[in-house]
C-alpha cells in the first residue's frame, strides 16, 4: 500500500512548492492521476457548531474506508487548529492507498485509535515507505463490545436492519460521534453473516457533509440537537439516525 500525507504546508515543504494545502508527503510510483483521485477524498472541516478555536483533541477525527476509481483507500484526517500563519481550520489527513481485499471493514475500523497515523506535521520525509499491513490500533475485547452494544442497541439494530435490507447503492446516515460510529462498525462486521455484505463495506465516521460521501455507512456530527441531516437522507438517499434527536428515517422504524 502506498500513502499519502495531505495538510497546508510552507512552500519547501510542499511536494508541488507552493504554499497552502496540499500533499506533504507520498509514496514514490504513486502516479499524478491517482493523486488527482484521492484528493477529491482528503478533505475536512470542523462540524457546523464547533468554534473556530476548537483544539485539536476535542474535534472528531475521521476514519474512511472508501472504494475509488484509484482502488480502495482508507484514510485517517484529524484537525490540526490553526496553520503556521494562525488561521483556522488546518488538518492532516493520513491515507493509505490501493488497500487489498484482504483487509475488509473489520480490520480497516480495527485501525481507530493507533498511534500509527500520522496526525500533524514535522520533521518526516517526503517519501513515504509502502505498507504491507495496516495501523495496529488497540483491539475491544468482547466484554467491552458487549457493554457498548447493550447501551447501544437502536444505533445497531438500525444499522443492522438497514445493511439487510437496503439495496447496495443505498447509504446509512448516522448522526454520533466518531468513536461510537467506529465501535458500531465493529460491531456489527461480527454480527453479518460472513459474505459480500462485510466483504464490501465501505464506512466514514465523521463528514462534515455526509451527502457528499459514497461509503455504505456515513457518519456525521455537531452538538447542537437543533441541527439535523438534510432530508434527503432520510429518505430518497438511504436511512438515517440521529443520536442526538432522536429522529429515525420512518422506514427504518417499521422495519
Amino acid at each position: 500500500m502506498m500513502q499519502l500525507y495531505y495538510t497546508f504546508c510552507q512552500p519547501e515543504r510542499s511536494r508541488n512548492g507552493q504554499r497552502g494545502f496540499g500533499v506533504r508527503a507520498a509514496t514514490p510510483g504513486l502516479t499524478r492521476n491517482q493523486e488527482c483521485v484521492l484528493l477529491a477524498h482528503v478533505g475536512y472541516r470542523l462540524p457546523r457548531d464547533y468554534a473556530s478555536n476548537t483544539r485539536p483533541g476535542e474535534a472528531p477525527r475521521r476514519l474512511a474506508l472508501l472504494n475509488t476509481q484509484a482502488g480502495r483507500m482508507l484514510c485517517h484526517s484529524s484537525y490540526a487548529g490553526r496553520d503556521m500563519y494562525g488561521c483556522a481550520g488546518n488538518f492532516f489527513t493520513h491515507a493509505l492507498i490501493d488497500v487489498p481485499d484482504k483487509f475488509a471493514a473489520a480490520a480497516a475500523v480495527a485501525t481507530w485509535g493507533s498511534p500509527q497515523w500520522q496526525t500533524s506535521d514535522g520533521d518526516v520525509s517526503a517519501d513515504l515507505p509502502e505498507l504491507d499491513d495496516l495501523p495496529r490500533g488497540n483491539p475491544l475485547s468482547k466484554p467491552a463490545l458487549e457493554v457498548f452494544a447493550s447501551k447501544n442497541t437502536p444505533l445497531l439494530k438500525f444499522l443492522l436492519t438497514g445493511m439487510l435490507s437496503l439495496p447496495a447503492d443505498q447509504r446509512l446516515f448516522v448522526v454520533a460521534p466518531p468513536e461510537d460510529v467506529a465501535l458500531a462498525i465493529n460491531c456489527l462486521t461480527r454480527l453479518l453473516p460472513p459474505g459480500p455484505l462485510v466483504d464490501n463495506l465501505t464506512f466514514s465516521t465523521y463528514e462534515s457533509d455526509p451527502l457528499t460521501c459514497t461509503a455504505r455507512i456515513v457518519g456525521t456530527w455537531w452538538k447542537n440537537p437543533n441541527l439535523d441531516l438534510p432530508s434527503a437522507c432520510y429518505s430518497s438517499c438511504g436511512l438515517a439516525f440521529n443520536s442526538i434527536s432522536g429522529r429515525v428515517s420512518p422506514a427504518a422504524v417499521s422495519k
